[in-house]
């Protein structure tokens, strides 16, 4: 449940720092769907620094969590930190610190994996994975979903709102498969190239902890 819920969250932090246009202006021209895909990998490949607000529900729309945290994204890398979780995804294998318990648990993600953790999965073959879709949105605001093709075990679809002022999201949420619904707000953003040391996880960090290798 525990690893379950750190891919709820990812999924969806890591997708909306993504698919952000470039958020250093505001733009007054409103982007198609797709264009604002398009710009993925670029955004991806300069990475950025987001901070981030959000609420995990339930099936019966009971509140679950609430969090505060940190995200770092470079390339097909990305380092999420919020109480009581440290995950590190390095291009290779997936990490995290649970201070809770005191586990460090290490894993190689499925290609499934992937396509929950890793946002170049969901937008470098979004043609193929997704459906885009625009909603009926509001004055101030675009909505745009983005629905899988095909199922997969945990994400089932996004919703994103945008400003329509600025192109900048004003809230995401995260729909899965059973029933859960992950609703974040972005704080901030900055684009900022990480250090290399940022994406490097080991257990002789948390002196104490007890190993989970997965792998």
């Amino acid at each position: 449940m525990k690893t379950k819920r750190i891919a709820l969250w990812v999924a969806l932090l890591v997708f909306v720092g993504c698919i952000l246009p470039s958020v250093a202006t505001a733009q007054t021209k409103q982007p198609s769907a797709q264009s604002l895909i398009n710009t993925v990998a670029q955004r991806l490949e300069k990475g950025a620094k987001i901070t981030f607000t959000g609420e995990l529900f339930d099936a019966s729309g009971a509140r679950v969590e609430t969090k505060k945290g940190v995200l770092y994204t470079s390339g097909k890398k990305f380092r999420m930190r919020y109480n009581p979780i440290d995950a590190n995804y390095n291009g290779r294998e997936f990490s995290f610190y649970n201070a809770e318990d005191r586990t460090y648990t290490i894993m190689y993600p499925s290609m499934e994996d992937l396509a929950v953790l890793n946002p170049f999965v969901f937008l470098s073959s979004s043609a193929s994975v997704y459906n885009i879709k625009e909603l009926s949105g509001t004055k101030t605001s675009r909505i745009i979903a983005f629905t899988l093709r095909k199922k997969m075990e945990n994400i089932t679809s996004l919703e994103v709102s945008f400003l329509r002022k600025t192109n900048a999201p004003s809230q995401i949420v995260g729909i899965f498969a059973d029933g859960m619904r992950l609703v974040m707000d972005v704080t901030s953003i900055e684009g900022e190239i990480p250090s290399s040391q940022m994406f490097i996880q080991q257990q002789s960090s948390y002196p104490g902890s007890e190993l989970v290798d997965l792998r």
